[in-house]
């Protein structure tokens, strides 16, 4: 597999810079086997001796066999490391799409022959098997997949899918492979990126002396980097009140992040709420036991708007600007609950098939009363950025509506008097750097 000693970077079979499948985004899984090692190799391969493959490399034999399904169409591989004549692992059956006999390159993982890590490599399919066999022997699976950019969809789709890289190097003194891993998110906008470090077989993630681990870090102030979250950027709010803010790196103005009240020392999450819930769900990169990704630091251009609200209520207005796009937020703060409200945005989200849909957004001036603190403002529904590029898969949605905006331990909406129109009579949006919202028809596609 190439994986290398002296500091040399492996480009792994994940390092590609086409569109990648969920599964390739992940971090390797390791495989439990049945491995014991006072199996005899004589018990487990009974008959089946001749019909494997065996290739020695130092003191270990690596037997394989491929079995074509053809109903299935794919090939499974059946793999037994032994050494000496006992059994050391049975991996599960490696399963590779088509029929046919997959040509595996197999020997030490790293330069150090002395280190009994074995890899079983299938160049041509971007996968490949570590067999860790120091201490209890254990596998670690690697899987990159190419995503198939077929049809009149399958270009833009495989263009605005996730695109990862991956670089591992050894390390003499962990004994075990650190990987970089970067993924990219492209959108109309510009690009996301987000990277994580970890061990490939210990699968730990390594952070940095300098990483914030808890929010109450935060009181100290200054812009951060969390770990497992990303850059954290101050955006100042009031006197003594701060947000810290992250953005998404999945989608273009979802912000997160903390509220620090440094008179009253204290730090309260701040998620972010949407007047409506967006069209397409954000795509899910890992598992729950992966190592999780830190975005790149992303400076947010912030304008901080005069306050609005009252009775104990803090609601204050501000934009934040990236590339040529434009969001308006709305942050509340009542003392005890801190909340964040996106309002409108004039930016533009993949949907499908080279569709690009603008959120719901507010329209309207809000039309605030206090206490209690309640706000209406009108809502243009989703909109294709094209007036002809309409596939239909808005005219089910609101064309418009009112927003009833009130406040319990956070922002609640809840709309009024909606209507339907067809995604192209629908409105354009631009939003200026001080709030305004400016609307126009929308164009048909150059």
């Amino acid at each position: 597999m190439n994986l290398t000693t002296r500091g040399d970077n492996l480009r792994m079979l994940l390092s590609m810079l086409l569109a990648v499948s969920l599964k390739f985004g992940t971090v390797p899984e390791p495989i439990s086997g049945v491995g014991i090692k006072d199996v005899k190799l004589a018990d487990v391969m009974i008959d089946a001796v001749n019909g494997m493959v065996k290739t020695t490399v130092g003191e270990f034999d690596v037997y394989y066999r491929p079995t074509p399904i053809p109903e299935r169409g794919v090939t499974t591989i059946d793999i037994i490391v032994a050494a000496h004549g006992r059994v050391l692992q049975i991996a599960e059956p490696l399963t590779v799409n088509g029929i046919g006999s997959p040509q595996p390159r197999i020997g030490f993982a790293t330069r150090d022959t002395n280190t009994p890590i074995l890899s079983f490599e299938l160049v041509e399919r971007r996968m490949a098997l570590l067999f860790d066999l120091r201490g209890e022997p254990h596998a670690t699976y690697v899987e990159g997949t190419q995503a198939l950019a077929t049809g009149a969809c399958g270009v833009p789709d495989a263009l605005y899918a996730p695109h990862t890289t991956m670089s591992c190097e050894w390390d003499t003194d962990r004994r075990d492979f650190v990987c970089s891993q970067a993924r990219l998110l492209r959108r109309d906008w510009g690009t996301r990126t987000s990277w994580r470090s970890f061990t490939l077989l210990g699968r730990q993630t390594i952070t940095h002396e300098k990483d914030i681990r808890t929010p109450s870090e935060l009181l100290t102030g200054g812009e951060r980097m969390f770990a497992g979250e990303g850059f954290v950027e101050v955006i100042p709010i009031a006197d003594g009140i701060d947000f810290f803010a992250i953005p998404s790196t999945r989608r273009i103005f979802e912000l997160h992040g903390w509220l620090v009240d440094h008179r009253a020392n204290r730090v309260m999450p701040v998620m972010m709420t949407m007047l409506e819930q967006p069209l397409r769900d954000a795509p899910e990169y890992a598992f729950d036991n992966d190592p999780p990704y830190t975005p790149d630091h992303v400076h947010l251009k912030t304008k901080v708007l005069p306050p609005i609200g009252g009775d104990g209520l803090m609601v204050v207005p501000f934009t934040v600007t990236e590339a040529y796009t434009t969001a308006l937020f709305w942050l509340g703060y009542d003392g005890n609950s801190a909340g964040l409200l996106r309002v409108a945005t004039d930016a533009q989200e993949y949907l499908r098939c080279n569709v690009f849909v603008r959120p719901a957004s507010a329209i309207s001036e809000p039309v605030v009363t206090s206490p209690p603190f309640a706000a209406t403002m009108h809502v243009a529904g989703p909109a294709p950025r094209y007036s002809d590029f309409d596939l239909g898969l808005l005219d089910a949605t609101a064309c418009g509506y009112d927003a009833h905006v009130t406040w319990k331990q956070g922002f609640v909406v809840r709309r009024r008097d909606v209507t339907h129109c067809k995604a192209s009579e629908r409105k354009k949006l631009t939003v200026t750097e001080d709030g305004r919202v400016v609307t126009a028809a929308l164009p048909p596609s150059p």
